[in-house]
């Protein structure tokens, strides 16, 4: 737009110059004469003339000058008008593929290629997308391959590329050291590779590189989940686990997982007091079913009616929790306090009215010696109920018995929700199958 507007100001300053000069020559038209000698040869013209001559011939250098430069713009021009052409086709070509149009995708890639240097990046990009897009992944991978020459972005496309055919082929290891050399490649933050080459090293049990990478590309939250749960992964397999399961812990304090962990790990030392009071501090954060049997583990030997005092103490830090009176209706049946037993499932029912709760009604009149029938009108309650919490993977939506850190959905996907509900978005790459358990 600037450009025609000072075209068109130029102009108008000639036209305006050109009627001045116009003007003055009519004033000088009786003025005299001028005469130019050239060795022998001489000539005599009226000073209008002249001046209109050197005019004339001035626009006419000005027109020379105008045709010469547009002559050698018509290179210029018509190799833009190429890479236009170009980047239209590059960009309906990308369209293409991301609608999966096979025949389009690779009709607008050649014309792309023809009217774009050869080692355009975008181009070379459309054009494994096409070959990888019709199944031709030879010629995909050499594409990506030549990408990573260049010196821009085209690298950043061909690693890119060679990740997503490696592991579409099974090729870990091939993937995990592309994904590295992207990432170092790559910015430090932000991008697609860092977590990439996080969610690969989580595929491949990398746990000690991924945990100090966590930090790096997940959010502050994320990260610090991440890290608990390899926390409670990595305390397996160590002789003194004590250090990190109370890190794992600490973060949370209601993870009823981390408790578990921390407590069974003080009873198998022979810490018994050590165990209960970690149980009672989980408890007070948040009442789990996990928790009840590592409690019980942690009961002194027997005295009569010990099975109530201990459920009692447990439940006095959480005593209207439907866990809670769960857990003292439990003690009570074992002590053969059947009607102790029946309130606090009543009250248990009235809280969290699940089909866990009905199946222990059931379970209790059975143990009670009630009939058949009685015992069938609750288990029937039970199965039509809404269902009780559980481990859900919040990528598959499987509910698992117990928390573990790798699942068939991934790493560390598990909440404790209600089987059934809407899943949160399963991450960005699902993992295989690594250790599973549940």
């Amino acid at each position: 737009m600037l450009r025609r507007v000072w075209g068109w100001t130029k102009i108008l300053v000639a036209f305006a110059l050109g009627l001045r000069l116009a003007f003055w020559a009519a004033d000088l038209a009786g003025a005299g004469a001028v005469t130019l000698t050239w060795a022998d040869w001489s000539v005599t013209a009226p000073l209008w003339a002249f001046v209109v001559g050197v005019g004339l011939f001035t626009l006419a250098l000005f027109a020379l000058y105008a045709l010469t430069f547009w002559l050698l713009s018509i290179p210029a021009a018509l190799r833009r008008q190429r890479e236009r052409a170009g980047h239209d086709a590059l960009a309906r070509g990308l369209a293409a593929v991301a609608a999966g149009d096979t025949k389009r995708a690779q009709r607008l890639s050649a014309r792309a290629a023809k009217r774009l240097p050869e080692s355009h990046p975008l181009a070379l990009l459309l054009s494994a997308q096409a070959a990888r897009l019709s199944g031709d992944a030879d010629a995909a991978r050499a594409t990506f391959t030549a990408l990573l020459e260049d010196k821009g972005p085209g690298r950043s496309f061909g690693l890119r590329g060679l990740v997503q055919d490696a592991l579409s082929q099974g090729r870990e290891a091939e993937a995990l050291a592309l994904a590295r050399q992207a990432a170092e490649a790559g910015p430090k933050k932000g991008g697609w590779a860092p977590r990439l080459l996080y969610d690969l090293l989580l595929r491949n049990a990398a746990w000690d590189e991924a945990y100090a990478m966590a930090g790096k590309v997940l959010p502050p939250r994320e990260a610090t989940e991440d890290r608990r749960a390899m926390d409670l992964l990595l305390a397996k397999g160590e002789a003194k686990p004590m250090a990190r399961l109370k890190r794992a812990l600490g973060v949370d304090p209601a993870f009823a997982p981390a408790a578990c962990a921390l407590a069974a790990q003080h009873l198998r030392e022979g810490r018994p007091r050590a165990a209960a009071r970690v149980v009672e501090r989980a408890w007070a954060a948040a009442p789990h079913p996990d928790l009840v049997p590592l409690w019980e583990a942690s009961a002194p030997p027997g005295r009569a009616g010990a099975p109530v005092r201990w459920a009692e103490r447990l439940a006095a830090h959480a005593p209207d929790s439907a866990e809670s009176h769960l857990l003292r209706a439990g003690g009570a049946e074992r002590a053969g306090l059947w009607g102790q037993a029946r309130a606090h499932l009543d009250a248990a029912a009235e809280a969290e009215p699940t089909a866990r709760v009905y199946a222990a009604r059931a379970g209790l009149e059975a143990a009670a010696g009630a009939e058949a029938e009685a015992v069938e009108v609750w288990r029937a309650k039970a199965a039509s109920a809404p269902k009780a919490k559980a481990w859900v993977c919040r990528a598959t939506g499987r509910a698992h018995a117990q928390w573990v850190p790798v699942t068939d959905g991934g790493f560390n996907t598990l909440a404790w929700a209600t089987p059934g509900a809407p899943a949160a978005p399963a991450a960005l790459m699902a993992l295989p199958e690594l250790e599973v358990e549940g």
